[in-house]
C-alpha cells in the first residue's frame, strides 16, 4: 500500500504490561462476570506462572530528571553481583552482559551512565541482587490458565475479618459471590498458600498479620443465587466450604482431597 516499514522493538516495564494484565482482566471479567475488580485480581495473581527459570542478570534503564540520557542498574537475580578485591569486577559484569547479546558501545554506554548518586561512587550502588519475586512479583501472567478461575486460596489476599472461628479453629474464607444469578465454573486444581512476612512490611499500621499469622487452614464461602462449579481435579485447600446461597457443584471427576466439611446446597 506504499506505507513504510514498520520498526518494532523490544520494550519492557509497568507501561508494556499495563494493557497485557488489562486485556486478560477483561476476558476474565467476560467469563466470570460475577467477579469484582479484587476478585478479578486474584484470579490473575493465582494463577501467574512462577515455574520459570529468570535469567542471570538484568538491565533497568531509567531516564534521568533532567532527562539528558538514561541511567542505568544492572540486577543480578538471585546471584550474587561478581566480585573482585572487595569491588565489583567490571569485567565480569561486561561478560555476563555479552552473553544476554548486548554490544560493547551498550555495555560501555551502561557502565557510563550508572545509576549512582555520583560516577565517582562505587558501582555496588548500581549493580544490585535482587531475588526473583522482587524482580517479577507474583509471576508472569497465564491468560490460558486466568481464563479457567481461581487456582489458589492465599491467606495473604483474605481480609483479616474474614477469620472465623469454625469447626473448633480458626480458619480464613474466602467469598465467592456469584450475585446477579450469574453461574461460571473453575476449572483450575485450587490449593492453599499460608501466611507469608515477605508479602507485607513488617511494622505497618494496617497490617492483618497477628490475625492470619497462625492460620493453618483457608476456606471457602459461596453465596449469591447462582451455581460455581469446582472441576479442577484435585483441590487441595484444607479449610471448610461453605454454602449460605445458592449452588455450589463439585463436579464428577473432581476432588476435595483436603477440605474438612462436606458441602451441601442452601437456597
Amino acid at each position: 500500500m506504499g506505507l513504510a516499514p514498520m520498526n518494532f522493538c523490544a520494550m519492557s516495564g509497568i507501561s508494556q504490561a499495563t494493557p497485557m494484565v488489562s486485556g486478560t482482566a477483561m476476558l476474565v471479567q467476560q467469563k466470570f462476570g460475577f467477579l469484582g475488580g479484587s476478585r478479578l485480581a486474584d484470579v490473575l495473581l493465582t494463577t501467574a506462572n512462577n515455574n520459570y527459570t529468570a535469567p542471570k542478570l538484568t538491565i533497568k534503564a531509567m531516564p534521568t530528571p533532567s532527562g539528558k540520557y538514561t541511567s542505568y542498574n544492572i540486577i543480578y537475580i538471585d546471584n550474587e553481583p561478581p566480585m573482585k578485591n572487595g569491588k565489583i569486577d567490571r569485567e565480569q559484569v561486561k561478560a555476563d552482559l555479552k552473553k544476554l547479546g548486548y554490544t560493547e558501545s551498550e555495555i560501555a554506554n551502561m557502565f557510563n551512565n550508572l545509576s549512582k548518586t555520583d560516577q565517582s561512587h562505587d558501582d555496588a550502588e548500581a549493580i544490585i541482587k535482587l531475588s526473583k519475586e522482587e524482580v517479577f512479583e507474583q509471576g508472569i501472567l497465564d491468560v490460558q490458565k486466568a481464563l479457567k478461575g481461581l487456582a489458589r486460596l492465599d491467606v495473604n489476599c483474605i481480609n483479616k475479618n474474614s477469620v472465623e472461628h469454625f469447626e473448633g479453629e480458626n480458619q480464613a474464607f474466602y467469598t465467592i459471590d456469584t450475585k446477579g444469578g450469574l453461574s461460571g465454573e473453575f476449572s483450575n486444581n485450587i490449593y492453599q498458600r499460608l501466611w507469608e512476612d515477605k508479602w507485607y512490611i513488617e511494622g505497618a499500621w494496617n497490617s492483618p498479620k497477628e490475625e492470619l499469622k497462625d492460620i493453618k487452614k483457608a476456606g471457602l464461602i459461596k453465596t449469591g443465587q447462582g451455581k460455581l462449579t469446582l472441576s479442577g481435579k484435585d483441590n487441595t485447600y484444607h479449610g471448610a466450604i461453605r454454602v449460605l446461597q445458592g449452588v455450589l457443584e463439585v463436579a464428577q471427576n473432581s476432588k476435595l482431597s483436603k477440605s474438612n466439611a462436606s458441602q451441601r446446597r442452601s437456597q
